[in-house]
């Protein structure tokens, strides 16, 4: 099982060539205390990358991780949200 700054660090090099030697490309992780174990993970790093790098206006891509808790105090984005931990 690996976290999601596992699954990031371990795509690193291959994002840096989708995105390409003209953008810009950084890797900001946090901590994170979930475990990923689903092959999804990473097509879902992958596709989030490649729709940044079509999108990008500033010629500069970041992945970044970080740990979040929801709460109730926290009103949901959707109505999938429930309380808990996340990765973002």
């Amino acid at each position: 099982m690996l976290t999601l700054n596992d699954v990031v660090n371990c795509m690193a090099t291959m994002l840096r060539r989708l995105i390409g030697p003209e953008i810009e490309f950084e890797i900001a992780l946090r901590p994170t205390r979930r475990w990923f174990g689903d092959p999804r993970d990473r097509q879902v790093v992958l596709k989030l990358s490649s729709l940044a790098r079509t999108r990008c206006e500033g010629r500069q891509v970041t992945v970044s991780v970080d740990h979040v808790e929801l709460d109730e105090t926290r009103p949901p984005q959707s109505s999938k949200d429930t309380p808990g931990p996340y990765e973002r």
